[in-house]
């Protein structure tokens, strides 16, 4: 069972800490719309949207959404799992022209996608922080430097190389999808659709993660903070001499190595 109070306390924390411009957000994924009951103070939203839509709704505004395959655009609800792969997708014809020149490197595109096995039947958006739901994913949104806090901090409990990919199309694939299907941390660049229609700025990057990585992020970020790292990050000038800022065990390694070629 899924300590919400804890995990949303993290979320709020971690939002403080980094000066996030939004919410962290959390997508949870229903074998049943019913289950939609059962989740505190969810919104409906009217019209056809995109899961970008929804997703910064969460982050900006605050709202819990759900989508389903009847008021979601095809492109978003077979990446999530709500339907099958359109043929028109398969086969690239639907892209072709649009995303790559040749009918052959569309085919190419949409098979890259790490997509959701059509096994869901709603999917549903809401602020971490909120505990509304268990989420499956959390996706964080932010500047390169504070995608990279949250990544130093998941290094500095536990360091393994992290491999990110490029789509070329859809970054909710390359995170929810990749991290769902694999438990991975995963980031991408925010694509066309979350920018256009999600209004994600144009210095943002995004994360995902399973939500038991918070506590990794949590711990990382303590242990950075006391050795003086810390958001935002202050300049040290870039004509700055001796070491500027460097840790005593750095300046120590520095002399002893600059020693051999100084004598």
């Amino acid at each position: 069972m899924m300590d919400l109070e804890r995990l949303s306390n993290q979320a709020r924390e971690l939002r403080l800490a980094l000066a996030l411009r939004g919410r962290l957000v959390g997508v949870k994924l229903l074998e049943d719309r019913k289950q939609v009951k059962d989740i505190a103070k969810i919104k409906d939203t009217e019209g056809i949207l995109t899961s970008c839509q929804r997703i910064q709704m969460a982050r900006i505004i605050g709202w819990t959404t759900w989508e389903t395959k009847e008021n979601t655009v095809p492109f978003c609800s077979y990446i999530l799992g709500l339907c099958p792969k359109p043929q028109d997708i398969e086969s690239g014809e639907l892209t072709a022209g649009i995303w790559c020149r040749s009918l052959e490197d569309a085919k190419k595109r949409h098979d890259a996608f790490p997509v959701i096995q059509p096994e869901f039947d709603a999917a549903v958006f809401g602020p971490v922080e909120r505990g509304h739901f268990e989420p499956d994913v959390i996706l964080v949104y932010g500047t390169p430097c504070q995608i990279m806090m949250v990544l130093d901090a998941v290094h500095w409990v536990k360091y393994e190389v992290n491999q990110f990919i490029d789509t070329g199309g859809s970054s909710c694939a390359t995170t929810i999808g990749r991290t769902y299907t694999t438990g991975k941390i995963s980031m991408a660049i925010p694509d066309y659709g979350e920018r256009r229609y999600g209004h994600v700025q144009e210095d943002e990057l995004v994360v995902s993660m399973k939500p038991d990585e918070l506590d990794r992020v949590m711990e990382g970020l303590e242990g950075l903070g006391k050795i003086g790292l810390r958001y935002p990050l202050p300049f040290w000038g870039v004509q700055a001499e001796t070491y500027p800022g460097y840790p005593e065990k750095y300046k120590a390694f520095c002399d002893k190595e600059m020693a051999k070629y100084t004598k």
